[in-house]
This record gives C-alpha cells, sequence and structure tokens, in this order.
C-alpha cells in the first residue's frame, strides 16, 4: 500500500464580523481561508499589487481601514484586478452565519463559532488542501495568549474532523499580525467582498476559484 505523502501549500484564516450571537451589534459573522502554493510568490504579488496601485510598500490591506477616498476610487476591486493580472494563484472558501438565521444552536458563540467556522471549511475543501498544512491565522503574534488560542483551535479542528469520519487533519497553526502576512490580508478582503456584496469585487473574483456559503 503507497503512503500517502503530505500535501504542499499554505493556508490563511481570517473572520469578519463579532462572533458573539447577539444580533444587534454585528448581525453577521464570516470566517475566510485562503490557499496557495507558495507563499514566497504571493508575498512577491502583494508587493507588485502595492507599486502598481501606487501604496507605500508597507500598506496593509484591511477592510475596516478604508479610507473615502479609497472606497471611492474602488481600491478593492482594483486589488483583485491586480492580483489577476499577476498571476496570483488562490483559493477560497467562506463560512458566513447570519446570526437571526443560522441552524447553529445560540451556545455555539464567540470561540466556540470561530472554531466550527474553521472545521467547516477545512471538511468542505479537498483533502489535499487541508492534510499537514500549515494555517495561520490573523493574531498578534506577541499576545501572550496566542499559543493558547491556536494549540485550542487546532484540537477543537481535529476532534471535529474525526468525528465527522476523517482521518486527516490540518497541520500546525500559528499566529501572525496581518500586516506580516499577505495571505491574512487577502483573506481580509475577500471575506469584506463577499459578506457585503461589493459587486465590482465579485466580478474580479471570477477568475479565481471561490467557495462561499451561509452556516
Amino acid at each position: 500500500m503507497t503512503k500517502r505523502t503530505s500535501s504542499s501549500g499554505y493556508l490563511f484564516m481570517d473572520a469578519l464580523g463579532d462572533s458573539g450571537r447577539e444580533v444587534s451589534s454585528r448581525p453577521v459573522y464570516a470566517a475566510c481561508m485562503v490557499w496557495t502554493p507558495d507563499e514566497t510568490r504571493l508575498e512577491e504579488v502583494m508587493r507588485q499589487c502595492r507599486v502598481a496601485l501606487g501604496l507605500s510598500a508597507r500598506y496593509e490591506f484591511h477592510a475596516r481601514q478604508l479610507t473615502k477616498g479609497e472606497k471611492d476610487t474602488a481600491l478593492p476591486a482594483r486589488f483583485f484586478h491586480q492580483l489577476s493580472l499577476l498571476g496570483a494563484t488562490l483559493e477560497c472558501w467562506c463560512a458566513e452565519v447570519v446570526k437571526q438565521h443560522t441552524k447553529l444552536p445560540i451556545s455555539v458563540h464567540g470561540t466556540d463559532l470561530t472554531h466550527e467556522l474553521v472545521a467547516q471549511m477545512l471538511m468542505r475543501m479537498p483533502r489535499e488542501r487541508v492534510e499537514s498544512v500549515m494555517l495561520t491565522i490573523d493574531e498578534r503574534a506577541e499576545y501572550k495568549k496566542a499559543p493558547k488560542v491556536t494549540r485550542e483551535l487546532r484540537s477543537s479542528v481535529k476532534n471535529k474532523m474525526k468525528d465527522a469520519g476523517l482521518d486527516y487533519s490540518v497541520g500546525s497553526i500559528v499566529a501572525r499580525p496581518a500586516h506580516q502576512k499577505a495571505g491574512l490580508q487577502i483573506a481580509d478582503y475577500l471575506a469584506a467582498a463577499l459578506v457585503n456584496q461589493w459587486g465590482d469585487c465579485l466580478k474580479e473574483l471570477q477568475g479565481f476559484s471561490v467557495d462561499h456559503w451561509r452556516v
């Protein structure tokens, strides 16, 4: 019997909204996962994007920090257009919870909700995009609880996948601040574009593999 070898590639995850179940604050919570086969290449593409868009070398793509001028000039759509032009290789999964309509129990909130969405995304993805692949999440690396956060996430996801009858799981999980990782910034923009239905962005994303659904 041939031994299965671990796959290559890198996963990045960012979330949008409030993971609490109170509807009044933010009625939608979503988690977005991005896979790329080559992180070094992705970082170079992001560098070229900033140059093409006339942005500083340290500019961070962060949907919640978009200025009025950036919105008026359709920066997110132009960013996705540049990613396509530069040949970025990406696949995306985005699990969205509309709090008033989700079938998840009300007890699933906060950290449990994040774990649930991450597990659902991983179980929906092809095995070769998950098995032994490192996952980077948006979290300040110097935050003293970061190791505990990643350890608990990996344990929870592994158990959920096992309960679903899957004999594999994601590899190591690490926490990094978004400004350090292109994949995290792309996941941030993707989540915002998909959840908020930014029409100009959705047109630009047609050339990428995007799976967006409601839980």
